[in-house]
């Protein structure tokens, strides 16, 4: 989970801890807080469709040695970042047969 949480989403994770209580039960916790912006790499300025493509799908974009870069701001908060994390990985959520996901503040 660090990996995917970190490289795609934008939380850094500061601790986690896996509890194996036996059988099929394991509850796991994470600590996190949100990294800095990052700029994702997009087309060169060149490829016209693509540029255009881009800017339209990215709010904060700029122009760097003729090529565009989109200002990724992270997810702030912990319930946002679990909200898309499910979203995005359903289908490995749902192989590792996990019923409960909560956020505890």
């Amino acid at each position: 989970v660090g990996t995917l949480a970190g490289g795609i989403i934008g939380i850094s994770i500061v601790r986690k801890e896996f509890v194996y209580s036996g059988g099929k039960e394991a509850d796991a916790y994470y600590v996190v807080k949100p990294k800095k912006a990052e700029l994702m790499r997009g087309p060169p300025l060149s490829m016209k469709e693509h540029a255009e493509a881009f800017r339209k799908e990215h709010k904060k974009v700029i122009a760097k040695k003729e090529r565009l870069y989109a200002i990724v701001e992270p997810e702030k908060s912990a319930s946002g970042f679990l909200k898309r994390f499910l979203q995005d990985y359903e289908k490995t959520v749902r192989e590792m047969d996990i019923s409960s996901v909560r956020v505890v503040d």
